[in-house]
């Protein structure tokens, strides 16, 4: 038989196991929500700064293209006074440049024409957005390649677009 004493001991250690119990198990759900809420606010705050970098490092390639479409000169429409503003302010980011008429033609500094109407990247720029396409295979060169386009406007009219080439790994400098 067993002492008073044992008996004393395992009542007590019960006791003390089902009440620390419960608060135990409460605790640990308790700091699993408030890690799971951390996780999930650090994974937000990440997402918006890296979105913040890439917009800046996009803007990088963006911004010349904008400034260009903005130069006088540019907004003439003149093929040849583009075209040597163009070869003049080409930067080595890009493969190629094209000036794009309201019909969807571009026109490359090598005096190639394409008829781009149908790509998403130009409707855009002729309808007055800057756009950006997914990696596409480019119908000059036949490789995969990420075009950019911003809209010529003179007196809130567009008259056609400034289109770039980038090839496709361009964003692997940013990763």
């Amino acid at each position: 038989m067993k002492s008073i004493k044992t008996k004393g001991i395992i009542y007590s250690l019960c006791l003390i196991l089902f009440a620390v119990f419960p608060f135990g198990i409460g605790a640990h759900s308790w700091f699993r929500k408030i890690l799971i809420h951390e996780v999930n606010q650090a994974v937000v705050r990440v997402a918006e700064e890296t979105a913040d970098h890439l917009s800046s490092y996009i803007s990088q390639f963006m911004s010349p293209l904008v400034g260009i479409s903005q130069d006088e000169r540019m907004i003439s429409m003149n093929w040849e006074v583009q075209k040597n503003i163009l070869e003049a302010q080409i930067l080595p980011d890009y493969l190629s440049v094209a000036i794009v008429d309201m019909n969807g033609i571009a026109r490359y500094i090598d005096d190639t024409t394409l008829d781009l109407s149908d790509r998403n990247y130009i409707r855009e720029s002729l309808a007055g957005k800057i756009s950006f396409s997914d990696i596409i295979i480019s119908r000059k060169i036949g490789e995969r390649v990420v075009m950019l386009g911003v809209p010529i406007i003179k007196d809130g009219s567009i008259k056609g677009a400034l289109i770039a080439r980038l090839d496709e790994n361009f964003l692997s400098d940013f990763a």
